[in-house]
């Protein structure tokens, strides 16, 4: 009795701490091979059918020749300076037509992989673009590797998340600085609904209770 209430407990309380993927932007795992730099820096855009939209535009913007490169290969987002000076790139996903990216009203915010960066050297944004060209932002600095989650409360502007047409993401990276972003799994991620935290707690006020039994 004691072991069965005790699983149930801990699926419920798994299922209600466990993301829920609402909507993938990008998980980088196709278009490889995709370069752009100083030399070339685009724009590019590549075809990809599991990017937002189906496809995905790379672009250097500032840096010295050759001293930023923007790439993707392997299902990795790669963004790399050389020692010569710093540099800033965007990632963009465009003519999305209007994406709700709140899942119709199932999701609130959003979720960022970071396989690795060299902390306080990269600055990430985020900009959110709806149809009527309104604009939410997202401006992040001293990211660590690993997954971070954001709402979208906490970005800046009057952008309509259910009606989105571009998403922007902007790299601006120190000399000799690197940022690999695995699945830019900037997918949309839910909080626990209350009635499942609800559920959650009533199987460990049942754990209590057994145990008082016993």
């Amino acid at each position: 009795m004691i072991r069965s209430t005790i699983l149930a407990a801990a699926t419920v309380a798994a299922f209600a701490a466990a993301p829920a993927h609402a909507l993938l932007i990008d998980d980088f795992d196709g278009g490889d091979d995709v370069v752009v730099s100083g030399f070339a820096p685009g724009p590019s855009t590549t075809l990809y059918a599991g990017a937002i939209g189906g496809d995905r535009t790379l672009e250097v913007l500032t840096g010295a020749t050759g001293a930023t490169s923007l790439a993707v290969s392997g299902g990795i987002l790669n963004h790399g300076q050389s020692p010569v000076s710093g540099g800033t790139s965007t990632v963009t996903w465009d003519a999305l037509g209007g994406a709700d990216l709140t899942e119709a009203g199932g999701a609130n915010g959003i979720r960022l992989d970071i396989a690795f960066i060299d902390v306080g050297l990269v600055d990430l944004t985020f900009d959110v673009i709806d149809t009527g060209m309104d604009i939410a932002s997202l401006q992040l600095s001293n990211l660590t590797t690993g997954t971070h989650q954001f709402f979208f409360t906490d970005f800046v502007g009057t952008a309509d998340f259910t009606s989105v047409e571009n998403i922007v993401l902007s790299i601006a990276a120190q000399a000799n600085s690197d940022l690999q972003i695995d699945l830019l799994d900037s997918i949309i991620v839910q909080t626990p609904e209350p009635g499942i935290l609800a559920l959650a707690g009533a199987g460990l006020l049942g754990i209590a209770a057994v145990r008082r039994r016993a």
